[in-house]
This record gives C-alpha cells, structure tokens and sequence, in this order.
C-alpha cells in the first residue's frame, strides 16, 4: 500500500473515531475526555450541577446614589450581579449617551446633569455579560435634576 493511501486511511479513521464519539456524547450526556469522564452540565463546561456556576446568565439590579440631584451634582450609578455568574462580568448602561466616566468591568458609571437638564428625567438600565451570555435590563432608574435644593 503506498503511504499516500495510510495516510488517508489513518486521517479516516480519526475522523470516524471522533464522529462516534460526539454520537455517543449526543446519545448519553456524557462526553469522554482525555481525564475520564465527565457528565455533560449545560454550564459552559465547568462541570458544576450545583447551581453555583460563574458560567450561568447574571440577573442584575441598578441603583443611583440620588435620584434627585442638583445641577452639576454627580450621580453614581451602580449595576450589580444578583444571581447567577458573578466572575468575568462586563457591564454596560442603557442609554450610554448622557454618562461620563463609564466602568464597564467594576460596573460602575457617573451622571452630571447640566444647567438645562433641569426637570428632564433620565432613565437608565444595565446588563452584565459573561461567557453564559447577557442578563435581562435592570429594572429602570430615572434621574430628575433640579436647579435648587
């Protein structure tokens, strides 16, 4: 047999060998490995069934230091993890147009209102992202500016 020929049928039967393992992972749940066995979890592939995965979807809650302030006052605004996977986290802010000074991984943002932002409301929402995907909004925080204390 040339080699040309071994080396297709080597490269074959690799290719079958690796389709019947995925056909068995399929069937059973449970894929085989280089270290043995592990059952299959759905929770990006840390092996946890226990609910506590850092590779499930965040939910997310968001909070403002004040939700009134004055012109020119900063207002924090603070997206946090309240479920879910809380490591590797990447926040954003909805809408991102009228924030300053933008944290995306502490998950963090600040608000200053100018002098004619004064009565307008503001609302913000947050999503966190980790390698399970995005959370849901956060519920809507409004911010009213006002020209006097």
């Amino acid at each position: 047999m040339s080699r040309r020929v071994s080396l297709w049928l080597l490269l074959f039967a690799i290719g079958a060998v690796g389709g019947c393992i995925e056909l068995q992972a399929a069937l059973t749940g449970v894929l085989a490995g280089t270290g043995g066995t592990s059952q299959a979890t759905g929770d990006g592939g840390n092996g946890s069934t226990d609910g506590t995965s850092s590779d499930t979807v965040p939910a997310v809650s968001l909070t403002v230091s004040n939700p009134n302030p004055m012109i020119n006052e900063e207002v924090v605004l603070r997206c946090s993890a309240t479920s879910g996977g809380t490591t590797g986290l990447t926040y954003a802010f909805q809408p991102a147009a009228p924030l300053v000074d933008v944290n995306n991984a502490a998950g963090t943002a600040v608000f200053i209102a100018s002098e004619g932002d004064a009565g307008a409301e503001f609302s913000f929402t947050c999503t966190a992202t980790n390698a399970a995907g995005t959370s849901n909004p956060s519920s809507a925080q409004s911010i009213i500016p006002t020209s006097t204390g």
